[in-house]
């Protein structure tokens, strides 16, 4: 995704999940490792590697 602001209401409606679904799979991602927290709980984002990309988050592919 293109939009590091999207929310994950609208996430789970493009996916077609719950928010609750979407919710566990982000829990479950972080505890795995495969995705981490950057930055504040405001204005931060989720993510998978360690490269820093134009917004300031690191970068999603």
């Amino acid at each position: 995704m293109d939009n590091p602001q999207i929310s994950q209401d609208k996430i789970a409606e493009i996916i077609g999940i719950t928010t609750d679904g979407l919710f566990w799979n982000i829990k479950k991602f972080k505890a795995q490792g495969v995705i981490e927290r950057v930055g504040h709980d405001k204005g931060g984002c989720e993510s998978r590697d360690g490269e820093i990309g134009r917004d300031g988050c690191r970068d999603d592919h």
